[in-house]
């Protein structure tokens, strides 16, 4: 068993690039404290209204009598600058929570790894309470939107261990990627209550030439899109490709690949919301329909202009 004869943050969130602060914490008064210092630039990726796992703090106390008059008190803020350099009065900034409150998971790690087979995300839990599992999200370079790509509820590996003092693994590897891009994938548990908490980010680079293990479309991006939409779709192995733009009525608006042999892979192509002769098309639902070899599949996409 590990012991804490002072208070110690075991735990601070690496939430992402572009936010920084540091913590510390001790005992004065009969009181425990921790002192946050912190700055975050236009790059953080902190969301108003959203729940951050920022630290934990452990102690041990070995004399029960020691716990009398200990107590937690408010955040003694100065302030939290920005990036234009404005201080928030620190009446404007609160706190809630004591040391009766415990969050349903201590993670230790959280990772992002390129391989051949895709991106390999991993991480550790200390320890898990009432935590029913894990949703993972990511979103592609600077983009601010979040796609969900796996959660507890449809990916048995991503199930928490509910009431737990151990360690416990978990990884899952992302498949739909393309060599060159740029990836934050966000992690964020769900307890008991349906409450979930953001515990960490992570951002990965594709460095390496991925062969895809499923021939698929991906998800265009951006959907709805104005005036351009960036459409992805992988190849397990070489096979002739076909991939058009439909209007409502199944009529091609636009061929973007036609009859085209082309090898296992990873691909992107654009499309601008313009038919085969280069006239913008109107607002309105249209559908993407890749054909590779046997498989088949259409995606619906939104123009607004």
């Amino acid at each position: 068993m590990r012991h804490y004869p002072d208070p110690v943050i075991t735990y601070s969130n690496p939430l992402c690039d572009g936010s920084h602060y540091t913590s510390t914490t001790g005992i004065t008064a009969g009181k425990v404290y921790v002192s946050q210092v912190a700055k975050f630039n236009s790059e953080s990726q902190f969301i108003q209204g959203t729940k951050y796992h920022m630290y934990t703090v452990e102690m041990d106390i070995t004399d029960n009598s020691a716990t009398s008059g200990l107590d937690w008190d408010h955040l003694n803020n100065t302030g939290i600058e920005n990036a234009a350099g404005d201080v928030a009065d620190a009446n404007d900034i609160t706190f809630s929570g004591s040391g009766d409150i415990s969050l349903p998971v201590n993670l230790s790690a959280f990772s992002a790894l390129c391989t051949l087979n895709g991106i390999k995300l991993k991480w550790t839990s200390e320890s898990e309470i009432d935590n029913l599992g894990y949703i993972l999200e990511k979103k592609l370079g600077d983009t601010v939107q979040w796609q969900t790509i796996a959660s507890y509820k449809t990916h048995p590996e991503l199930i928490g261990q509910g009431n737990s003092s151990s360690y416990a693994n978990y990884t899952f590897t992302d498949i739909n990627i393309s060599t060159g891009d740029v990836y934050t994938y966000r992690l964020s548990d769900v307890n008991t209550k349906g409450e979930q908490t953001v515990l960490g980010t992570t951002k990965v680079t594709v460095t390496q030439d991925i062969l895809p293990k499923v021939t698929g479309l991906l998800p265009a991006w951006p959907n709805p899109f104005n005036p351009v939409t960036s459409i992805k779709y992988q190849l397990s192995s070489s096979e002739q490709v076909n991939l058009k733009i439909l209007d409502i009525m199944g009529r091609t608006v636009k061929s973007l690949v036609q009859d085209k042999q082309q090898q296992a892979g990873s691909y992107t192509l654009t499309w601008s919301g313009k038919d085969a002769r280069d006239i913008k098309v109107s607002s309105g639902v249209y559908f993407v329909l890749l054909r590779a070899g046997k498989f088949t599949k259409y995606q619906k996409v939104l123009l607004v202009r």
